[in-house]
């Protein structure tokens, strides 16, 4: 039987399949190669071809002191932490949804590579430097240096640019030093006004917090606070959280009652991610809606539970100059145009 003429093209690059040929680049030369033939096939992915970064999976040069490693996009971050813990590393805290992604889809979707970080509630990207196939089929590699000093650059066209604008096969990861340490203490809080205005000064002062479980029950909001780091760190952590709470009528409690409802993968059900403002939470827990609560920052979280935010499959929420950009760096459409 004959081959259609893309895969004839394609050859080894790619493989078979019920839904069309997918592409599995081993480098990212290869990778550069297969979007050129897609280029002159007149081709898109997404569409006649399929990609996966499933053979991207290295981690190397691993720099304990520097806290840093060079990441195959194909790895997924679950898999990504433990390889790092062996050099007593780690990626941080994670939402559960975050943790099954690959490090390619973490850059590129909705999380645009944005973590929390110890000190002052900030969010940064997850990568100091990306290598990135253009649609074109060039290869862009951005340097670790800080953008003051390197300039302008495309990394913030390709964190949440959904595939549009090229494909990220590596990145230069930050670690953070590996947690010795998770303890989780219950606050009980007069009101959701109390509950939000004493998390948000911890984060200000510098808590660093892996995750947070909120109920009300009896009026009052009662919350679990799980923090990560040192023995000295969570010391001083805890007593933050305590000195906030006391400032807003809070007190310590004994624990939760039951586990929280596991996420089941349904689009469109309550326990589904979502990115939220702090004034959602807020509504959220004055109508007694349980929340679990991830990302912690002063501008945001991400939040299971029934709350008003945002769901982290945006795909097809771009912006009118998002949707230009995407036309002036891939005219032929090869990496599938604007959504």
């Amino acid at each position: 039987m004959t081959r259609p003429p893309l895969e004839t093209a394609l050859g080894a690059l790619a493989v078979a399949g019920p839904g069309g040929p997918t592409l599995v680049p081993a480098t990212t030369r290869q990778l550069t190669d297969a979007l050129q033939i897609l280029a002159s096939q007149g081709a898109r992915l997404n569409a006649q071809v399929q990609l996966s970064l499933g053979e991207l999976k290295h981690v190397s040069k691993v720099d304990p002191k520097g806290g840093t490693a060079e990441v195959g996009g194909g790895l997924t971050l679950a898999p990504l932490d433990a390889a790092l813990a062996t050099h007593q590393l780690m990626v941080g805290p994670l939402s559960p949804r975050a943790k099954a992604l690959t490090l390619a889809e973490f850059l590129e979707g909705p999380d645009a590579g944005l973590r929390s970080i110890p000190g002052g509630g900030r969010l940064e990207p997850l990568c100091l430097a990306i290598t990135a196939v253009l649609p074109d089929g060039r290869v862009y590699r951005s340097h670790p240096s800080p953008r003051s000093a390197a300039g302008p650059d495309l990394v913030a066209l390709m964190l949440g640019g959904q595939r549009r604008l090229g494909v990220i096969t590596e990145a230069v990861v930050r670690c953070f030093p590996f947690a010795s340490e998770r303890r989780s203490q219950v606050f009980s809080f007069p009101s959701a006004d109390a509950f939000v205005s004493a998390l948000m000064a911890c984060l200000a002062d510098g808590v660093w917090f892996e995750s947070v479980r909120v109920e009300t029950r009896s009026d009052r909001a009662q919350v679990e606070l799980n923090c990560l780091g040192t023995h000295e760190a969570i010391d001083r952590d805890f007593n933050t959280i305590g000195r906030r709470a006391f400032d807003v009528g809070g007190r310590p409690t004994g624990r939760l009652s039951g586990e929280f409802p596991a996420a089941d993968g349904t689009p469109g059900t309550q326990w589904e991610e979502q990115e939220a403002t702090w004034d959602a939470v807020r509504e959220a827990v004055a109508s007694f809606r349980p929340l679990e609560l991830h990302r912690l920052s002063l501008a945001s979280v991400i939040a299971r539970g029934e709350i008003a935010g945002m769901p982290m499959t945006r795909a097809g929420e771009w912006s009118a100059t998002s949707a230009a950009l995407a036309v002036a760096i891939d005219p032929r459409g090869v990496l599938g145009g604007a959504p």
